[in-house]
C-alpha cells in the first residue's frame, strides 16, 4: 500500500484483557509500519502505589504523584521521538497503550470516589482524561483504534492479573484499570475533535480472519500481510521474557493461530456471576458483577458503533 494512502500513525488504544496482543499479533508483519509497544508501562510501578486505599483516602499526595508524572512524561517523550523517526522513513507508527497508563491523576481520583457506580448514560463523555500530549493526539494522518469486550468476559481477566499476577491488588486500582468507559470517552473526544475512531469488538477478530483482513484495510494497511499463524514462543524464548508478561499473555504465547475456543458470545452476566462466586467468593463476585453493570452502558455505546463487515 502506497504511503499516501497509509496514515502517519496509528493509535491503538486498548482495553486490558481483550485480546488486544493477539490484533497485535496479527498485524504485526505490516510493510512500512513500525511499532512502539506500550511505552507508558513504565508507569505502572509509580502508578499503583497511586490507587491503594490509603492513598486515595489521603487524596493522592502531591508527593506520591512526582515519580508517576515523571515516567508518564518519559512515555510521551518516547512516543514523541518514534512518530518523528517513523515520519522521517515515510513509515506508519503503530503504537499500542492502555490509555490508563497515562491516566490523569485527579481524573482518576474523581472516578473511584465520585463516579464509578453513579453514572449516568446522558453524562458528557467526550474529555481526554489522560497526560497524552494532544500534539501527538491529533497528529495530522492519526488513525484511531479501539477494542471493547463484554465488561463480564474482560473484568476476571483483570481481576485475575491484578491479584495473581501483577501482585497490584487494590479496590481503587481495580476500578480505574478494569473501567470499559475509558474507551467511550477516548471515543467521544475524538469524535469531538473531527477523528472518528475505529472501534472493534474482541468475539470478531478472535474468530474470523476475514474481518481482520477487513480492519486492515480500514487502517490504510495490507490486508495481504494479516498474520494468522505463527511458531509457538519456545522454553528458551521465554526464559527471556518478564515472568509477568508470560503469565499475563500465557493463551498468546501457547497459540500457534487464533484459538476460537476463547470467543464467547451471548453472554449471560447472572451465570458469569455464579462462576466468579465459585471461583473467588461472595466479595469478589458482588465487585465484579457491580463493575460489570457500571461498563455495560459504555459496552453497548460503543457495540453499536464498531465495525462490521
Amino acid at each position: 500500500m502506497s504511503s499516501t494512502t497509509r496514515p502517519s500513525q496509528i493509535i491503538f488504544f486498548s482495553h486490558p484483557r481483550a485480546a488486544c496482543h493477539l490484533l497485535e499479533r496479527m498485524l504485526s508483519k505490516q510493510p512500512g509500519v513500525q511499532v512502539l509497544w506500550h511505552p507508558y508501562a513504565i508507569t505502572r510501578p509509580a502508578q499503583i502505589p497511586l490507587f491503594t486505599e490509603e492513598s486515595i483516602a489521603a487524596g493522592i499526595p502531591e508527593e506520591s504523584r512526582k515519580p508517576y508524572l515523571e515516567a508518564v512524561e518519559q512515555g510521551n517523550e518516547a512516543w514523541e521521538k518514534a512518530l518523528s523517526g517513523a515520519k522521517a522513513k515515510d513509515d506508519t507508527l503503530f503504537m499500542h497503550e492502555h490509555p490508563h497508563f497515562a491516566i490523569d491523576v485527579d481524573r482518576g481520583l474523581d472516578y473511584v470516589t465520585k463516579e464509578w457506580n453513579t453514572e449516568k448514560p446522558t453524562d458528557n463523555y467526550a474529555r481526554n482524561f489522560t497526560l497524552f500530549p494532544e500534539s501527538v493526539l491529533l497528529a495530522p494522518g492519526t488513525t484511531v483504534l479501539l477494542n471493547i469486550r463484554h465488561p463480564a468476559l474482560s473484568g476476571p481477566g483483570a481481576f485475575k492479573g491484578m491479584r495473581t499476577l501483577e501482585h497490584s491488588w487494590s479496590e481503587p486500582g481495580f476500578l480505574m484499570a478494569r473501567h470499559l468507559g475509558w474507551q467511550r470517552e477516548m471515543y467521544d473526544w475524538y469524535v469531538s475533535k473531527g477523528i472518528t475512531p475505529i472501534v472493534v469488538d474482541a468475539e470478531d477478530y478472535m474468530s474470523s480472519q476475514e474481518f481482520v483482513r477487513h480492519l486492515a484495510a480500514k487502517l490504510g494497511l495490507s490486508p495481504e500481510h494479516c498474520v494468522f499463524k505463527w511458531e509457538k514462543v519456545s522454553q528458551e524464548e521465554r526464559a527471556k521474557m518478564h515472568p509477568m508478561y508470560v503469565r499475563l499473555q500465557q493463551t498468546l504465547l501457547d497459540s500457534e493461530g487464533m484459538v476460537e475456543s476463547k470467543v464467547r458470545r451471548n453472554v449471560n452476566v447472572d451465570e458469569e456471576e455464579k462462576k466468579w462466586r465459585a471461583e473467588w467468593g461472595d466479595d469478589a463476585a458482588r465487585l465484579l458483577k457491580e463493575t460489570t453493570e457500571a461498563s455495560l452502558p459504555h459496552y453497548e455505546y460503543l457495540m453499536e458503533r464498531r465495525l462490521r463487515l
